[in-house]
């Protein structure tokens, strides 16, 4: 939890893939085909019989790693040399590869834990419990400089209800006896 892993995240506007006929599909096969790692071979190499004072390695680039290299991978081309390029039915943005949770603490990055209490057991005890652990934890487990902090609370929610009930108890109890 908290390491977030970064990917090329493209957002598909079906409104514009609809109006410009392309599919889903048609986006992941030019991904496929247009940002790959390629080495086509080499220049003045050795034969054998021959030899070489230089020998390159021709590669290329096609991996991408820059939301404008995907935003420019093109999708159709027509015989006027019009271009469909994915920017013109997506939106392109290096993030998280999972957005159903990620963590951050004052503006940085953090790990993060979700408890749920089970059916039948008392929250306040619950609450209780684990913030021992957690002090238990920090005591024995945490290098120096590290800490926790409990970023929702319920037991604070649970003290203002109980009091709230207990309070209008007492109302109802002073009303009743006059």
């Amino acid at each position: 939890l908290g390491n977030r892993a970064y990917a090329m995240r493209i957002e598909l506007n079906l409104d514009r893939m609809r109006a410009y006929n392309v599919s889903a599909e048609d986006v992941m096969d030019a991904l496929a085909e247009q940002s790959m790692i390629g080495s086509p071979g080499r220049l003045g190499q050795a034969t054998g019989t021959t030899s070489q004072t230089f020998e390159y390695v021709l590669t290329w680039v096609g991996r991408y790693d820059k939301p404008e290299q995907y935003e420019n991978i093109i999708l159709k081309a027509n015989s006027k040399g019009e271009i469909l390029h994915i920017r013109d039915v997506a939106k392109v943005s290096l993030g998280s590869s999972f957005y159903d949770l990620y963590s951050d603490i004052d503006g940085k990055p953090s790990a993060a834990i979700v408890l749920k209490q089970t059916p039948g057991s008392n929250a306040t005890e619950v609450i209780e419990k684990v913030k021992e652990k957690l002090e238990e934890i920090k005591a024995e487990s945490f290098p120096p400089g590290m800490d926790y902090v409990v970023t929702y609370d319920v037991s604070s929610f649970l003290d203002a209800s109980i009091e709230k009930v207990l309070h209008t108890l007492l109302e109802a109890f002073v009303l009743v006896s006059l």
